[in-house]
């Protein structure tokens, strides 16, 4: 470097590869920049060249320019001024550059535009001030156009997005005289991967289960359940607060009717969310199994069986840290769930007894009168909306005047819909018998699956919740929409044997391990069972009956 030679920084920047046709591109900016550094008496280096690259200078946030805004105000910065091509290549933003530039000046360093020459003098920093704030309005001023633009073509049912275009969708070229145009259409086999998503969410599938079944990612899937777009609506969002700028209905073939969506936004909104490790999943019992204390059970693992033959045993523990509820064996409870939805629930007495409850049930219900009653005030809603338009149409209102009433009867027709399509759902024919059986059978058979998300739906379908008190489990059930409980005996009464003296050692043992595990005794463990002496298994099981008869009299008291 040459000694006193001040030494000036480049700043290159482009917003889009099509530049605007009286703008230099980034090899014409350096050359004219290095020209004036010539004609200036500057000196320039490689390493203080900066440049951006199809970046918008609305916002700060761009790699080369906080490069050099760090290099720029160092203590000691290495060169005093920074060359742009325009004040629009280093900030479109006036409240920003008024900022930055602020800064740089304060340490030393000016911002230089070699395309708009400010003359020296006590209007100087006025000049640049109108400079600054002609570019931010251009900004603006070319956004509202583009705004505009894509407006006036969603309206008239284009696509304006062609580089996005929503799965189980295709594009239409529609092409005129002087450009093109887009228009989406229907593809049918990713639609039919689309309408699947939507009923398995309906059907109480999760994100991860409808992943799972349609080889698609969770994010993915849960955008696709939000896209308005797919009722055949253009829906176009602001890209800063993502509040609906402009709707347009039917503008392009639907994949999914409007009452549907509606009904999946319903049933994402009533979901409980949960972020902890273990309370959503394929497992059988996970978000239906309840502690005691109200906290869910979360599904663990845990190394099982023998060296030989090593198992995996799964299980769940309540979420509560200070509750000192013993764990659950996914197995086991299974295994008397189902042997008490046989004796109990699936017995031809019961389910006989609730048919009978269901048919008097529907008899004394009036159905079709509800129904008919929704259809009228659909029917009402649907006029009011007609006339609005007819107003319009002959000039009477405007659509900026009637904005609100319009939205409110849409509103009020999209709840109509859905109340419709639930009602269409309730069925008020009485159940036959032959029905129902196969409805037994085809539970059981789900029941006895190897697929964890076909048992697990089936069992949700008919035990929507289950509670577990250590010794017992309390099981609510649905069938035919009657609500039942039934009381399940997870760790069974230990039975003591009136010739219990005269048992044998280990069987003794094996009645003190029942006795702990019903008793939810932590003072000892299994390895201290089975050291335990006869005199020691003695006493043990003569304080738990002790106790035993103090609970029986007390009850009796009570």
């Amino acid at each position: 470097m040459i000694a006193n030679t001040p030494i000036a920084a480049f700043y290159l920047r482009v917003s889009s590869h099509k530049q605007v046709k009286n703008e230099l591109p980034l090899e014409g900016q350096r050359r004219e920049m290095e020209q004036w550094c010539h004609e200036n008496g500057y000196h320039f280096a490689e390493e203080f060249v900066y440049a951006d690259k199809a970046i918008t200078g609305e916002t700060e946030n761009r790699p080369a320019l906080q490069d050099l805004m760090s290099t720029a105000l160092r203590k000691k910065p290495p060169f005093s001024v920074i060359i742009c091509w325009a004040f629009s290549r280093f900030m479109r933003n006036e409240d920003e550059s008024m900022m930055h530039k602020a800064l740089l000046k304060k340490n030393g360093v000016r911002v230089v535009s070699i395309s708009e020459p400010i003359p020296e003098g006590p209007y100087a920093s006025v000049i640049e001030r109108l400079i600054e704030v002609q570019d931010a309005n251009f900004l603006r001023t070319l956004s509202a156009a583009c705004c505009r633009g894509i407006h006036t073509a969603a309206l008239k049912g284009h696509w304006t997005n062609p580089k996005q275009v929503p799965y189980g969708y295709k594009l239409e070229v529609i092409k005129t005289e002087n450009r093109h145009f887009y228009k989406l259409a229907i593809n049918e086999e990713p639609a039919d991967v689309v309408r699947q998503i939507y009923q398995m969410a309906l059907d109480g599938y999760s994100l991860k289960q409808i992943s799972q079944c349609v080889n698609m990612h969770k994010a993915r899937i849960a955008s696709i359940l939000k896209n308005e777009n797919y009722t055949g609506k253009r829906v176009i969002h602001s890209k800063k607060t993502r509040e609906k700028v402009l709707v347009v209905d039917d503008a392009h073939p639907a994949i999914v009717d409007k009452t549907t969506f509606e009904r999946v936004q319903r049933a994402l909104k009533t979901r409980i969310k949960c972020q902890n490790k273990g309370l959503t999943g394929n497992h059988l019992f996970t978000g239906i199994l309840k502690c005691k204390c109200e906290k869910p059970m979360i599904h663990k693992t845990c190394a099982g069986g023998t060296k030989s033959n090593p198992t995996k045993l799964h299980y769940y523990r309540c979420d509560n840290d200070r509750c000192n509820i013993t764990t659950v064996k996914e197995d086991r409870l299974y295994d008397i769930l189902l042997s008490c939805l046989e004796e109990q629930l699936f017995d031809e007495k019961v389910l006989r007894s609730a048919v009978e409850a269901v048919n008097s049930d529907r008899a004394k219900s009036d159905v079709a009168a509800a129904r008919n009653h929704l259809t009228a005030r659909r029917a009402k809603a649907n006029l009011r909306q007609q006339r609005l338009m007819d107003q319009i149409e002959e000039g009477v209102l405007t659509q900026d005047q009637i904005s609100e009433r319009m939205k409110k009867i849409n509103d009020e027709i999209i709840e109509l819909d859905v109340q419709l399509a639930t009602m269409q759902q309730v069925d008020d024919k009485p159940v036959k018998w032959t029905d129902v059986v196969k409805l037994i059978k085809t539970i059981k058979r789900q029941l006895k699956s190897q697929d964890s998300v076909e048992r697990k739906l089936a069992l949700q379908a008919i035990v929507p919740r289950l509670v577990y008190y250590g010794n017992t489990v309390v099981v609510e059930t649905t069938l035919m929409g009657l609500k039942d409980e039934l009381t399940l005996q997870y760790h069974p009464v230990p039975d003591v044997p009136s010739d219990y003296e005269g048992a044998s050692h280990n069987d003794k043992r094996r009645l003190v391990a029942g006795i702990r595990r019903y008793t939810n005794d932590k003072s000892i463990t299994g390895r201290q069972i089975n050291k335990m002496t006869a005199d020691e298994l003695n006493q043990y099981v003569m304080h738990y009956q002790r106790k035993q008869m103090h609970n029986d009299g007390y009850s009796n008291e009570q």
